[in-house]
């Protein structure tokens, strides 16, 4: 891990990049009583194609597969990860944009601890079939209560996603690609 002097902020921040290629900022922020690690991928709702590790070229995926994987991430092999952050202490959250997904922990003590965790949630992948039909089945309900979101066209003009009027429709499409290969895109 490097230093490096940040001079919009006025201070040191760390930086490490790890072996999947993601990019590790910390910011010790002096005096602060918790710690927030945030963790951002570059694969967000409107991103439709992604590349697997030890594999050349592009493979395709349907819409809303970004926010798919995210909920699907925190299941495990020995169940909901959220339960081994509840245990040291912390609280886990993550979030799809249109561009991104973030996975966060905040926490007061054990930093190599929930580091660690946080890096598991989001970059060793468990998909299962059950796991899988389990989230179609979530997302299919939210649909059926009559989640939309407003028409994105006046935002996105001229880009795909302004032609989708209900982002949960699409949600509610199982990631072929995955199902079986446990592949997860890489960025």
């Amino acid at each position: 891990m490097h230093r490096l002097y940040e001079a919009s902020i006025g201070d040191e921040v760390c930086v490490e990049t790890l072996s999947s290629g993601c990019e590790l900022y910390i910011y010790p922020l002096r005096g602060a009583r918790e710690t927030h690690i945030l963790l951002t991928l570059n694969f967000g709702s409107i991103d439709r194609y992604y590349a697997t590790s030890g594999s050349s070229g592009l493979r395709s995926a349907p819409a809303g597969v970004a926010h798919f994987i995210e909920h699907r991430l925190f299941e495990k092999p020995d169940g909901d990860i959220t339960e081994r952050f509840n245990e040291l202490g912390s609280d886990v959250d993550a979030q799809t944009s249109f561009t991104n997904t973030e996975y966060s922990t905040t926490f007061s003590d054990r930093l190599e601890s929930n580091a660690a965790l946080l890096l598991e949630t989001a970059l060793e992948p468990h998909f299962t079939d059950e796991g899988i039909d389990r989230e179609r089945t979530r997302t299919e309900a939210l649909e059926q209560q009559h989640v939309h979101v407003l028409p994105l066209e006046p935002a996105f003009r001229g880009h795909e996603v302004a032609d989708r009027p209900n982002v949960a429709v699409e949600q509610a499409q199982a990631p072929q690609p995955l199902r079986g290969h446990g592949q997860f895109p890489s960025h």
